[in-house]
């Protein structure tokens, strides 16, 4: 592993990862609403999502005056993730659906030798743990041509928290760690999911959403192609996609830590609905 690589990882770079990688729910797999939610009506309806995200990470960041342009593949960003933990679901009634979720990443590099921006030259293992957590509602505003060709429409609106902690355990040339750096910031964000019905096993679903608050601006856009498998009181939906997400973030410290990048990649998932 080479010196920008764990400079990289040292200013919360390959934590970025983290962001929806255990964050299932984000990995659309509905391809048309459950029974109970096309009827509008009191009963309640709950989907569980599970689901990957391998991606790529390209654009700047830098921290304390070092800077550099990152260009991570989706293998280089897998070789960084040492745990990684979520959970999601949906619960709806009638029109409203609740969309929690939350994750939790740890990155780990391999130990290397790198410079500083003071010009010292160190040698350890870096550490980055990424946390994300998001609740949502999303309003059915929209129902075309109820049945096996629908089309479902829904506005979004939530907040998202994020927090990152980064550290570094030196063996030369001192067994010592550095201070640890963490920055967090909230962010309220609004968008729309949309669900594509084609026969009453196959459909098309979208989400996109944009926000902003501690961050300049975060949005989000996801697509994919699912069959679902019908039941008599639930159903089984497997998909097929592809996301994209980004970060424009500053903060306000004496760390100047910055990030402006985007993350890309397949999908692949599953949904239980009941």
């Amino acid at each position: 592993m080479g010196t920008k690589r764990m400079m990289a990882a040292m200013i919360g770079v390959a934590a970025l990862a983290g962001l929806v990688t255990a964050a299932a729910a984000q990995t659309e797999t509905t391809s048309t609403p459950s029974a109970s939610a096309q009827e509008g009506g009191k009963k309640w309806h709950f989907t569980i999502p599970l689901g990957v995200w391998p991606f790529g990470i390209h654009g700047p960041t830098g921290v304390s005056g070092y800077e550099t342009d990152v260009d991570m593949s989706i293998s280089d960003v897998q070789e960084l993730t040492s745990r990684a933990l979520g959970f999601a679901f949906e619960a709806g009634r009638g029109r409203v659906t609740v969309l929690p979720q939350v994750a939790f990443l740890r990155f780990e590099p391999e130990k290397a030798w790198a410079t500083l921006p003071n010009g010292v030259a160190v040698y350890g293992n870096p550490r980055l743990d990424w946390i994300t957590a998001e609740v949502a509602l999303a309003f059915r505003s929209a129902l075309v041509n109820p049945g096996p060709k629908m089309l479902v429409f829904e506005p979004l609106a939530g907040v998202r928290y994020s927090k990152m902690e980064s550290s570094i355990q030196l063996e030369q040339p001192a067994d010592t760690s550095l201070a640890e750096r963490d920055v967090n910031w909230t962010d309220a964000f609004v968008g729309f999911r949309a669900v594509k019905s084609f026969t009453k096993h196959i459909g098309l679903s979208f989400r996109g959403d944009i926000g902003s608050g501690g961050s300049n601006v975060t949005w989000n856009a996801a697509g994919a192609l699912g069959y679902r498998f019908q039941f008599e009181a639930s159903a089984l939906t497997v998909a097929a996609g592809y996301k994209g997400m980004g970060i424009d973030y500053e903060s306000d410290t004496k760390s100047e830590f910055f990030m402006d990048q985007t993350m890309a990649g397949p999908t692949l998932g599953v949904a239980y609905s009941f």
